[in-house]
């Protein structure tokens, strides 16, 4: 979804784009978790395990994403 980003708290200067390539394992949970409430992650939380290649393009936008290979363990928490 454009402007995906995957961050973490313990690093929160950083984050990446997510590229979801078709098919991909849990692919169908990752479209259902991204389309509930508002399309994409303004109004919601998703975390769980992503698997994927990351790829650096310093010379390109994004610089960095993670091509998806699977994702499972979807967590869903609305944003108040």
């Amino acid at each position: 979804m454009h402007f995906t980003v995957v961050t973490d708290p313990q690093c929160s200067n950083a984050g990446f784009a997510v590229k979801a390539p078709k098919p991909f394992v849990g692919e169908s949970e990752f479209y259902k978790a991204l389309e509930t409430g508002h399309p994409g992650t303004l109004d919601k939380i998703i975390t769980g395990r992503f698997i994927g290649r990351f790829v650096w393009n310093p010379n390109r936008m994004p610089k960095r994403a993670l091509v998806l290979i699977e994702v499972s363990d979807l967590h869903l928490t609305m944003k108040r």
